[in-house]
Parts: C-alpha cells; sequence; structure tokens
C-alpha cells in the first residue's frame, strides 16, 4: 500500500505545477512523464487487479471459434483480444496496448479541455487509479469521455457513433445515450435533493429488483441482455460480491459522500461565471443522474457499475470549480479539502478488493503470491 500511497503524494505535490507561469514546456514534458510511468504500471502488471483469471484465460484461448462461439464478452472487445493473439501469445503486449490506448485518450482529453491538467491527473487516480488495473469498461469509458464535447456541441450523431463503439467493449455504455437528454435541463436544486432523495428510497424499498426482473422478462428476446441482467439479479443477493465493503457499508458511504457533495456543486452554480454556466450546469445534471443511478442499483454491486460513465463528470465539476476560485486563501482551503476528499476515495477504492491490488506486482516479479480472482 506504501507504494500507492507515495504515487498519491507525489501527484499531490505536483499540484502547485498547475499555477507555474511561463513554463508550459516544462508542464508539458512533466505531465507526458506522468502518463508514461502509468501506462508502463499498467502494462507491465502480472496478476493485480480484478478479473484477471477472466482476462487472461480469455486472451491464451481465443482463436477463430471462440471469437465466432464466444457469448460473454462484447464483439469490441473480443476482436481487439484476436487481433493481438494474432500476432503473440504475450499477454503483457496485450496489456500494453490497451494501457496506451486507455490512458493517452483520457489524458489528451484533460489535456485539452482544462488548464488545471495536474489536478486532472490527481483525481484520474484518486478516482479511477489512473486505469492502472484497467477491464473492458475502462476502455468504453475512454470512449464516452471524448463523446462529451459532442454533447455540449449539441451533435447527436457523432455522439451516438462514439456510445455505440463505447458499447462494443462494455454493453453498459448505452445506458450514457440518456446523457444527451438531460445535459440542457435546468433543474432548481429542490428538484435535484427531491431526485435524490426518491433514488435513495427506491433502493432501500427495493423497488429496483422488481423492475430489474420486469425488464428481464420484457427483454427474453435478446439473450444476452437478458442473460445479463439475470446474472445481475443472482450476483444481487450476495451481501458482499467479493468486495471487502458489504451493500449496507458502500450505500451509506455513497450518501454520506453525495449529500456533502451536491449542496456544493449546486451553491457553486450560482457563482461560476456567465460563460461558463451552461457548461457547468450540463455536467452538474449528468452528476445527478450518474447519482441517481448509482442509488437505484445499489442493490446490484455488479449493475452499479453503469453510474461510473457519469462518475467522470464529478471530475470535470471539481475543475471547474477550482478553476473558478479567487484569492489565494480560498484556493488553498479548496485545494486542501479536494485532496483530504481525494484521499477518501482512493482510500476507499482499494478497500474494495485490497488483496487483488496490494502489493503490486509486474512481471519482473518471479515470486507471486496471490490468489487471483
Amino acid at each position: 500500500m506504501i507504494f500507492y500511497i507515495t504515487i498519491f503524494l507525489v501527484l499531490s505535490s505536483l499540484l502547485v505545477l498547475d499555477f507555474v507561469k511561463n513554463a508550459d514546456s516544462l508542464r508539458r514534458l512533466i505531465f507526458f512523464l506522468v502518463i508514461a510511468f502509468f501506462v508502463f504500471l499498467a502494462g507491465l502488471r502480472w496478476e493485480t487487479g480484478t478479473d484477471w483469471n477472466n482476462y487472461y484465460s480469455f486472451f491464451k484461448n481465443m482463436n477463430a471459434q471462440v471469437l465466432e462461439e464466444d457469448k460473454v464478452f462484447e464483439p469490441g472487445f473480443k476482436y481487439v483480444n484476436f487481433w493481438v493473439r494474432s500476432y503473440t501469445d504475450d499477454y503483457t503486449v496485450f496489456l500494453m496496448i490497451c494501457a496506451v490506448f486507455i490512458i493517452s485518450l483520457k489524458s489528451y482529453y484533460f489535456y485539452r479541455n482544462t488548464s488545471l491538467i495536474f489536478l486532472a491527473a490527481f483525481l484520474y487516480y484518486a478516482y479511477f487509479f489512473f486505469d492502472i488495473f484497467f477491464v473492458r469498461q475502462s476502455l468504453a469509458i475512454s470512449f464516452v469521455l471524448i463523446s462529451s464535447p459532442f454533447i455540449v456541441k449539441r451533435k447527436f450523431i457523432p455522439f451516438a457513433i462514439l456510445i455505440y463503439l463505447a458499447s462494443l467493449f462494455h454493453g453498459s455504455a448505452l445506458v450514457f445515450l440518456l446523457a444527451y437528454f438531460v445535459y440542457n435541463l435546468n433543474m432548481p436544486g429542490y428538484v435535484i435533493f427531491l431526485i435524490i432523495a426518491g433514488s435513495i428510497f427506491f433502493s432501500v424499498l427495493s423497488i429496483d429488483a422488481l423492475v430489474l426482473k420486469a425488464v428481464v422478462q420484457y427483454m427474453g428476446g435478446n439473450a444476452y441482455i437478458a442473460s445479463k441482467l439475470e446474472g445481475y439479479l443472482e450476483v444481487g443477493q450476495s451481501e458482499s460480491f467479493n468486495s471487502a465493503l458489504g451493500k449496507t457499508t458502500v450505500l451509506l458511504l455513497g450518501v454520506l459522500k453525495r449529500g456533502v457533495l451536491v449542496p456544493i456543486f449546486i451553491w457553486f452554480r450560482d457563482k461560476i461565471d456567465k460563460a461558463d454556466y451552461k457548461e457547468y450546469n450540463g455536467y452538474l445534471n449528468l452528476f445527478v443522474m450518474g447519482t441517481a443511478l448509482y442509488f437505484i442499483t445499489s442493490n446490484y454491486m455488479a449493475l452499479q457499475r453503469i453510474s461510473t460513465y457519469f462518475t467522470l463528470f464529478e471530475i470535470l465539476l471539481v475543475l471547474m470549480v477550482a478553476r473558478h476560485l479567487r484569492g489565494k486563501v480560498a484556493a488553498s482551503i479548496v485545494y486542501t479539502v479536494i485532496v483530504l476528499y481525494a484521499f477518501t476515495k482512493f482510500y476507499y477504492g482499494f478497500a474494495s478488493y485490497k488483496d487483488l491490488y496490494v502489493p503490486y506486482y509486474s512481471i519482473f516479479d518471479s515470486n507471486i503470491e496471490r490468489v487471483v480472482y
């Protein structure tokens, strides 16, 4: 764990570079080195991260027959495995190619869309571990992120194409199509609180189970989607989903976290510059939607991943708040709060599957003692 905490501390110390003037070349160089560091961490890992066995076995056994007959993985992910496996059986090559794509794409988006690139990198690590332990949904999230400018520009066709590409790696990405229609809503603060409160009661009263069962019956004609939903129903009965945190604990932490963030984001909406109001309000809408989905699916932690696509906009909101701070004292206080909050995200993220994350093993480690699953 010391290894990961050290990285957290180094990234937090780099936050000052966002305020160094007349040093663009230096900032670009350091940002590139940060990206390269995480690409190598992600690409060179071995038996570290979730779903290792499933992905490793799938790659090793990939051939034309598996490509055609497999019903578990999405077609985009299968074809990437097939393409790489056609040239090599080295799983590290596959990991490295995926790491380059996933991490570079998100990092490039942050570089192009915020002046606070080191705060973006810091939050990327705190929220997503900089995709060191990427899975196929990480590929989908990268497509979702680069689709967001087309929501802002109201260009549905390119947006829909990117979401379709995302769904080829993880079918859950299709839920993000709703973002296009939610983005422009103007919701008063009390409406936002009602939506979130309603989603919590939805979960507490287990209405989500009834809805999910109805959807399974409705989707009976689509074997792939129906089987996925049935799997979520079965796994949802487990208290922990192989996670160190039980469902009740996860729900309470979610309520606590969002109980702090939502009022702050709503309050700051009226303080944002007029030129940035529409974008900030749109991101707030997507954050609210993600929060509602998070609670609605809280009884099915495997299904809860659909809210992950909207977590990106929590990061973008924090970046916009930080960018509009006025005064050194206010900036110092807010940055301190951001770092402390980011550490809680980082710490509890590890707590879920600490046995699979700690210690970090690479292909250069000869004695690996870990039971992977």
